[in-house]
């Protein structure tokens, strides 16, 4: 296995960081906010211009509700699950369908 240098390290860490702030739907300032930091520090960990230390990398995936291996960019983030809200909108719509119709919309998501 080849090791990274240093600049792709901290790129791919940044770019883990931020996919995580984007999973939990949240802005870096607020990311910042609720770990008591400055926005630019978020910014300079997101692009790969900081390294996170021990105690930043805790307070990160405690405020974003991540592992420290998914943080770092050493496992793949886990699957979103489906947007429940959604699903109960859609499952709402199809069912005044009629039978036809539910059976074409089943057989094309199946596809």
């Amino acid at each position: 296995m080849k090791l990274e240098n240093e600049k792709d390290h901290l790129k791919r860490i940044g770019a883990a960081i931020k996919l995580a702030r984007l999973r939990a739907d949240i802005t870096g300032a607020e990311l910042a906010k609720r770990i008591g930091i400055f926005p630019a520090i978020i910014s300079a960990l997101e692009n790969g211009k900081s390294f996170p230390g021990g105690k930043m990398i805790i307070a990160l995936c405690a405020a974003l509700q991540c592992s420290s291996d998914e943080l770092l960019g050493l496992t793949p983030p886990p699957e979103k699950p489906p947007d429940t809200e959604l699903m109960e909108a859609l499952s709402g719509m199809i069912a005044v369908l009629p039978p036809k119709i539910k059976r074409e919309i089943l057989r094309s998501l199946r596809k």
